[in-house]
């Protein structure tokens, strides 16, 4: 992919979360937050390809609609995702 293309993608996604976020109840500081928990969350049970992670935010219907895709690559140890109790 040319570097003409790759910065009209990023263009584009900035005005995509621009007009999601002008449109949205929820702040942009929000979704990054909780696309920040679910991360984390998923990183405690499995091992992800970090490069492919995405998250998108699209506005449909009056809701707002957080998509995070998480490629997986392997779940973690057993001693990781041992819970004490």
């Amino acid at each position: 992919m040319g570097s003409g293309s790759r910065s009209i993608l990023v263009a584009r996604d900035r005005l995509r979360k621009v007009l999601v976020q002008d449109r949205s109840p929820v702040s942009q500081e929000c979704l990054d937050a909780l696309t920040a928990v679910l991360l984390n969350a998923a990183r405690e049970q499995v091992v992800l390809v970090e490069s492919d992670v995405t998250a998108a935010v699209e506005y449909k219907d009056g809701a707002v609609i957080l998509t995070v895709r998480l490629p997986i690559l392997r779940g973690v140890s057993n001693e990781a995702t041992t819970v004490n109790g």
